[in-house]
């Protein structure tokens, strides 16, 4: 990543220059946040090109972008926070070591995790190993869901 004045850059191979949203006052500074559903700006139900090419606004809810993320797990090693905020207010997190999703062609699969620390459960672990999918109605949204609608990358 690169500061260019006040704003952040980042350069990924195989990926145009792109200004990510980050977040510093939750877990420090410096975390990409590739998902952010807080305040229903923005309808998660979207199709397979949605959720490669990313939707929703910066300062919205929105979701980054399978393939931004593949690329950018691709190339060096990055960690997931996952940050969680219960019905009744209370904030958790669980946090992974090794956070890596596939290529298209692998169905963006939830290759790695790695490590696991926090105090929220370790539910992440149950979609290692699953490609992302979409279309499951009973979520109104994309994931690396245990089970899963018939993908048709």
């Amino acid at each position: 990543m690169e500061y260019g004045g006040t704003k952040l850059w980042m350069n990924v191979p195989q990926l145009k220059s792109f200004e990510p949203v980050v977040e510093n006052s939750i877990a420090g500074p410096g975390w990409i946040v590739i998902q952010r559903r807080v305040k229903g700006s923005c309808d998660f139900n979207r199709n397979e090109t949605e959720y490669e090419d990313g939707f929703g606004t910066k300062k919205g809810d929105f979701w980054l972008g399978l393939e931004k993320i593949h690329l950018i797990t691709s190339h060096q090693r990055h960690e997931l926070y996952v940050h969680i905020v219960d019905f009744d207010g209370n904030s958790h997190y669980a946090k992974y070591e090794n956070f890596v999703v596939g290529s298209r062609q692998e169905q963006y699969m939830l290759k790695s995790l790695g490590h696991y620390s926090g105090d929220a459960n370790d539910m992440m672990r149950l979609s290692e190993g699953k490609a992302f999918s979409v279309g499951m109605k009973a979520y109104n949204s994309g994931w690396w869901w245990m089970l899963k609608a018939k993908p048709t990358w």
